[in-house]
């Protein structure tokens, strides 16, 4: 099996690159996603924040032809160096045949043999709250596609799963922007998350990241914070843009749930989102929104099955594993 590595500082590479993956739409989305979202602050996709980045294909990029079955795989600095993963053969309801298993495995041991012996590094992240984090023995793969997980079940640590609600490319809105305060009672408002809040975010979340981690995502955050005068203002409901494009992070204060917030949030983020110099990077990519949502989250799906009229809607099943090097 071949692994070949992209060089994202070329932007004919880049270019090449959303050409390739564009027609997988959205199966593909984290790969770009994790191109266009890694460090949010950056105007566009340029060579200085991009050289950062690690993309394999299992083909050569330049290649004449493009094969109907192929990887590809990201790797990311950001959070504690996670990946992101997709096989052409991801949108097919049919389950997986031999070798296209095989292609997978072959890939993937390729992929950790590279950044274990090459790059030398790990994922160091837990992936629940109170646990230990792993020592360096693997790295955090995330968006795997539930009918690999059987295929790569030998080599995983881990398995968290999720299922991808999708908001396809919006081309006209019918309602006001959900950043207008307007929509909010007197004693809200909304803004963005501070590097101040910081420890507030990390005693909601169930999976843990870096304080590092939650600074870059401040610039594009949405927060509901409160707006009373001669008190300070405390954020109550949030979401931010993930490293990989999605939005996640979203929580709503125990005290303030069941008044429309956390559907408010997530506009307001879709909207933040459309902000993008270049057409590919509105939204998450390529215009498209997501979430993942985990295994159990019931009032997650439900919140994302009351905005099915807003165009949101149950996508497949993922999964996060932590899979150990050979």
């Amino acid at each position: 099996m071949g692994l070949f590595k992209v060089d994202l500082a070329r932007p004919e590479s880049l270019a090449r690159l959303i050409q390739l993956l564009k027609p997988c739409a959205p199966f593909c989305l984290p790969i770009l996603g994790t191109v266009f979202h890694s460090w949010p602050c950056r105007s566009s996709a340029d060579a200085e924040t991009l050289t950062r980045l690690h993309l394999w294909l299992s083909f050569e990029l330049d290649s004449p032809e493009v094969p109907a079955l192929f990887s590809a795989i990201v790797l990311s600095p950001v959070d504690n160096n996670q990946a992101r993963y997709f096989c052409s053969v991801d949108a097919t309801p049919e389950k997986p045949t031999p070798d296209e298993k095989n292609h997978v495995s072959e890939f993937i041991e390729a992929f950790l043999r590279a950044v274990d012996a090459e790059l030398g590094l790990s994922s160091s992240i837990n992936m629940i709250v109170g646990s230990d984090p792993p020592t360096r023995t693997g790295i955090l793969v995330g968006s795997i596609h539930d009918k690999w997980v059987d295929t790569l079940s030998l080599i995983a640590l881990g398995n968290g799963g999720c299922t991808k609600y999708l908001l396809p490319p919006l081309t006209s809105r019918s309602s006001p922007p959900a950043t207008d305060d307007r929509r909010l009672p007197e004693d809200l408002t909304i803004s963005q998350l501070e590097p101040s809040d910081i420890p507030i975010l990390k005693s909601a979340s169930a999976i843990p990241h870096a304080d590092e981690y939650y600074t870059s995502r401040c610039d594009m955050s949405v927060c509901i914070r409160t707006n009373i005068e001669g008190s300070p203002s405390l954020p109550v409901a949030w979401a931010f843009p993930h490293a990989d494009g999605s939005i996640g992070g979203l929580y709503v204060q125990p005290q303030f749930r069941a008044k429309g917030l956390a559907q408010q949030v997530i506009e307001a983020a879709v909207d933040r989102l459309r902000m993008g110099e270049r057409e590919e990077e509105h939204g998450g990519a390529l215009g498209w929104n997501w979430v993942d949502v985990m295994e159990n989250n019931a009032s997650g799906e439900r919140l994302f099955e009351r905005m099915a009229g807003a165009g949101w809607k149950a996508g497949w099943k993922c999964n996060w594993m932590m899979l150990k090097f050979p």
